[in-house]
């Protein structure tokens, strides 16, 4: 079973890197802070956290009368190949509740968020 998550905290953290023919590419990306630690670092080590464009929108990150999936972070090769961190955001009464998971790899169970 996932851990239930208390408090989130957004970070967008923006890299450059000077790509072919010297143009800078410039990219941001979402770690999402739970209870002051960093998930996508802690919890998943296939990839990077999504852009803010997929995250940071309405239907994102926020809790819902509906429960939801959202997910955080992809593997580099892919989530059919090495999967995806994903956390599930619903409403407890005036709270919001989130249960992060391993998901899209079907050999992987529940992740607890790693100390």
């Amino acid at each position: 079973m996932g851990s239930v998550l208390s408090s989130l905290h957004v970070d967008v953290r923006v890299s450059s890197e000077t790509g072919r023919n010297g143009v800078i590419v410039v990219s941001a990306v979402v770690h999402p802070i739970v209870d002051g630690r960093d998930v996508v670092a802690d919890a998943f080590e296939s990839g990077p956290g999504h852009v803010p464009e997929l995250l940071l929108r309405p239907d994102g990150l926020r809790a819902g009368d509906e429960p939801h999936e959202v997910e955080l972070a992809e593997a580099d090769c892919t989530w059919r190949c090495c999967g995806a961190l994903c956390v599930t955001i619903r409403r407890d009464g005036g709270q919001a509740a989130r249960r992060l998971a391993a998901c899209r790899s079907g050999a992987v169970g529940p992740l607890a968020v790693r100390a």
